[in-house]
């Protein structure tokens, strides 16, 4: 019994930090949800996208992401991000991150979050 709760004990602090997502602010956001296009994850970019918004991306998300995955795909993989400046006003933040790429390359971008009930979700542009 010993030996499973050893087991287990790591397993639910990991599971525990996955879950704690709206606990990592601004930056964090922005790196799981291009996290989750890398990896094609198409349910958890959904679930990073600002809760209004989320129905009318769904239908398009999956070649969105494709589309994502397979640019990373020729770039060497996605290889990580790193956040270069985060600003928050109120409710609303701007991040400026680099993507980074197996063949070395990286590209900058800025993404601009809202705080929904506490949580940081990425802002979309609706036309």
């Amino acid at each position: 019994m010993n030996r499973f709760l050893a087991f287990l004990a790591p397993l639910l602090l990991l599971f525990a930090a996955a879950c704690s997502g709206g606990n990592s602010g601004p930056g964090g956001t922005v790196e799981a949800f291009q996290t989750a296009i890398a990896e094609g994850d198409q349910d958890a970019v959904i679930e990073h996208i600002e809760p209004d918004a989320r129905e009318m991306f769904r239908p398009k998300m999956g070649m969105i992401v494709s589309l994502a995955s397979q640019e990373a795909g020729r770039r060497g993989g996605f290889d990580g991000i790193e956040i270069i400046s985060e600003e928050v006003e109120g409710d609303t933040a701007t991040v400026r991150y680099r993507s980074m790429f197996g063949d070395g390359s990286s590209e900058e971008d800025e993404a601009t979050l809202t705080r929904v009930d506490g949580v940081w979700y990425i802002s979309v542009e609706m036309e």
